[in-house]
């Protein structure tokens, strides 16, 4: 843990408490450091490693209490990175993140997603577009879909096309549920391939929580399955080593 130095640990708030013991659960081997800024805003940043391999990290992610929301790597240049593929790190962070915003009262968790095949895979959990239709950004991200809908089969692009004539801030969900795949690559990640927008989950929105829900699946499963997965890996390095 960490703190920022213009905080005591007895002046820490309480809610910070909350945020340490829930951000690394059943995320094996997690170290959480939580850097205080106010009485209702913090940083906080997720590690796991095995001895020297770093196998899954969250940074700078941010907590505005006032704001009502947590932001998933806040920075441009920071992000959620997983290199254990497949272990199901990423499906038990975003079910980390929904209790933490849950239980801290927030509104809405959001994120910007975009390297690699982040905005079809937080899209495909559930996540909307913070920017709908008759925006800029709305716009952009429709114009990137078309972009690379052209690559795809005819069959494929008729699908695409009926769900852009029905606009809404969940397209992006509808489109990373596309089936089928192209290249090796879900239809869905091709056709938000370069979209980068930004996302929101919805906590006071029942309707889209339930959904995102349903597309976690069995995290409890997840999660004993990772511990099994690293029973026998060595911790890693402290907080600040790489």
């Amino acid at each position: 843990m960490s703190l920022d130095r213009n905080f005591s640990a007895k002046a820490r708030p309480a809610w910070m408490t909350t945020v340490e013991q829930i951000a690394g659960r059943d995320l094996p081997l997690a170290q959480v450091s939580v850097h205080p800024s106010s009485d209702t805003g913090a940083s906080f940043s997720i590690k796991c490693a095995a001895g020297r391999q770093r196998f899954f990290s969250a940074d700078d992610c941010c907590i505005d209490r006032q704001g009502g929301r947590l932001t998933i790597a806040r920075d441009r240049e920071s992000e959620v990175r997983v290199t254990d593929k497949g272990a199901g790190l990423g499906k038990i962070f975003l079910r980390n993140m929904l209790d933490i915003g849950e239980a801290l009262g927030l509104r809405k968790v959001d994120m910007r997603a975009g390297r690699e095949d982040g905005a079809w895979y937080w899209s495909f959990r559930g996540a909307h577009l913070e920017s709908g239709p008759g925006t800029v950004p709305y716009g952009r991200f429709v114009d990137r879909v078309r972009h690379n809908m052209q690559a795809l089969p005819a069959p494929v692009i008729a699908q695409v096309e009926a769900m852009l004539d029905t606009p809404g801030a969940d397209l992006n969900a509808r489109l990373a549920r596309v089936p089928g795949d192209v290249n090796g690559k879900p239809v869905g990640a091709a056709l938000l391939d370069g979209t980068n927008p930004t996302v929101v989950f919805h906590l006071d929105d029942p309707a889209q929580m339930e959904a995102v829900r349903q597309k976690l699946g069995d995290v409890g499963a997840a999660a004993e399955a990772a511990k099994l997965r690293y029973a026998s890996a060595p911790a890693g390095p402290g907080p600040g080593v790489a």
